[in-house]
């Protein structure tokens, strides 16, 4: 059965945080143009760089700025741009980290897709946890910027703990994120699966190796999705930081203040209050949970996989092969 996620126009949950209430689940919309894109900044690893160079070659983004480097991933995102294994992005023929690069660009719109070189290592959990650090790290430099979350494309097959079900758990975890901290959500994946949830065959530009990456073929319908799920208005706004409560759509929500040390029982204040149900296409092996695990997952090497030894100063995702980049 698919997944079904509930969603509402939710304040901020940090309160004096610049984000603005967003419809985070972004639907189908009309089809924009490459001027919208020139206030973007899109970030990722080397799945993203095959729309970094498709945009070379089309300038389908209009003046879009990409940050984007082969293996990089949630956690050496956080390295410093001396570690001798970085592999930050560079801007203007500078390396730079990422909360720079962004700062630099000027962009206000950040669509981000990272997770394929972490998830493996640290688990769908713990890959999240180390996204939450770069967005931060980011909004501590450019406060008014809204994300843009890409969902993590499909595989051609599972390579150990990197499979389509820490995919999906991923994605499902992120899209609750989204959910929590008021950024705008892009199913990307959608429109990548074939009937199994795997990778088309098709819009893969390295089946029989990687399997991840993606030709001229995909990148167009990437972009063209990008170009059909534009964020055509935000919800009404929601001043106070509030508490909602989801429940079925057949009724009004309803929003009260927190109930924690409360030492008398407070009236519910009904507001206007948005809710739909999206539903997402899983497969049935692969279901995941749109609640957040309390514990991260273990890791588990592959069969036949031996740890290289660890160096002082540095962490697993160290030994990730190098992508291939396409």
């Amino acid at each position: 059965p698919p997944l079904q996620f509930d969603y509402v126009f939710l304040p901020d949950e940090h309160g004096e945080r610049r984000t603005p209430n967003v419809h985070y689940f972004v639907p189908h919309s009309d089809r924009g143009d490459a001027s919208y894109f020139d206030d973007a900044v899109f970030i990722g690893d080397s799945v993203s760089l095959s729309l970094t160079y498709y945009n070379m070659s089309s300038s389908c983004f209009g003046d879009a700025t990409f940050l984007t480097s082969g293996s990089l991933s949630e956690g050496n995102a956080l390295w410093s741009l001396d570690n001798p294994k970085s592999v930050h992005p560079t801007f203007r023929g500078q390396k730079v980290s990422l909360a720079d690069g962004v700062a630099m660009s000027g962009k206000k719109k950040v669509y981000l897709m990272l997770g394929v070189n972490e998830i493996g290592w640290t688990g769908p959990q713990g890959s999240i946890d180390s996204l939450i650090a770069v967005v931060d790290t980011i909004l501590a430099k450019s406060p008014d910027v809204m994300f843009y979350m890409q969902s993590v494309t499909p595989l051609s097959f599972d390579r150990g703990a990197l499979n389509m079900k820490t995919v999906n758990e991923y994605n499902a975890l992120l899209s609750e994120l989204c959910r929590q901290r008021g950024w705008y959500y892009l199913d990307v994946a959608s429109v990548f699966r074939n009937e199994t949830g795997y990778l088309i065959p098709e819009y893969c530009s390295d089946l029989h190796d990687m399997g991840i990456h993606f030709n001229n073929e995909a990148c167009k319908v990437w972009a063209e999705y990008l170009y059909t799920h534009i964020p055509t208005e935000p919800p009404a706004a929601v001043t106070q930081p509030q508490q909602i409560q989801v429940v079925p759509d057949s009724q009004q929500p309803q929003v009260q203040q927190p109930q924690a040390q409360q030492t008398q029982p407070q009236a519910v204040q009904t507001v206007p209050v948005v809710v739909h149900t999206v539903v997402v296409q899983v497969p049935d092996a692969t279901q995941a949970t749109t609640t957040p695990e309390t514990t991260k997952p273990k890791y588990t090497l592959p069969e036949g996989f031996t740890m290289p030894p660890k160096e002082e100063g540095t962490t697993k995702s160290d030994f990730i092969e190098e992508e291939i980049i396409v």
